[in-house]
């Protein structure tokens, strides 16, 4: 299987990018892009592959800001390489969506108590990726909630990471706000 599933809907982002920021498309595609390039890393993948691949440049990932949720260590720690690798402006890997919802409000709290406007300063987060699965808070419960918050997060775009193939998984994840 060489083709990565895109579950995520374009959400448009809160407010207009400027010219510091990444559009959505931009954002959506680095992410399936890391996905594929590093799937060996998480468990339960198959690293090998009968056809010859193509080496191609990897995905950078500057100036963008990640905050990813995986339950597995394994992935947690694959998750930190990528973005480690790939130059990620900012990153946090937390183990469930209640420490993401958490993390977004205390950013939202932090930046709107911010009064400077220095955009390098800025704490808020570019996209967040979500295990479908994990325990406290799975992931289509995390993104119900974010599309449900009145903040300056509502909109983020949202990308769903599962191991599952089935249509009913893809289709919670979407209707979910991912």
């Amino acid at each position: 299987m060489d083709e990565i599933p895109s579950f995520s809907k374009p959400v448009p982002l809160a407010r207009q990018p400027n010219s510091n920021r990444n559009s959505h498309s931009q954002i959506t595609l680095a992410a399936e892009l890391i996905f594929k390039e590093n799937r060996h890393m998480f468990s339960g993948s198959d690293s090998t592959s009968s056809k010859k691949k193509k080496k191609k440049a990897p995905v950078d990932l500057s100036g963008i800001r990640i905050l990813a949720a995986d339950d597995d260590e394994i992935n947690r720690q694959a998750l930190t390489s990528i973005f480690r690798a790939r130059n990620a402006a900012a990153y946090k890997v937390v183990e469930n969506g209640a420490e993401v919802m958490n993390e977004l409000q205390r950013v939202s709290n932090h930046d709107s108590q911010d009064s400077s406007s220095d955009s390098s300063q800025r704490e808020e987060y570019d996209i967040v990726i979500l295990d479908q699965n994990m325990p406290i808070m799975d992931g289509p419960s995390c993104a119900q909630a974010i599309r449900k918050s009145e903040s300056s997060y509502s909109r983020i775009p949202i990308i769903a990471m599962t191991g599952s193939v089935m249509k009913e998984d893809e289709e919670l994840c979407i209707e979910s706000g991912m």
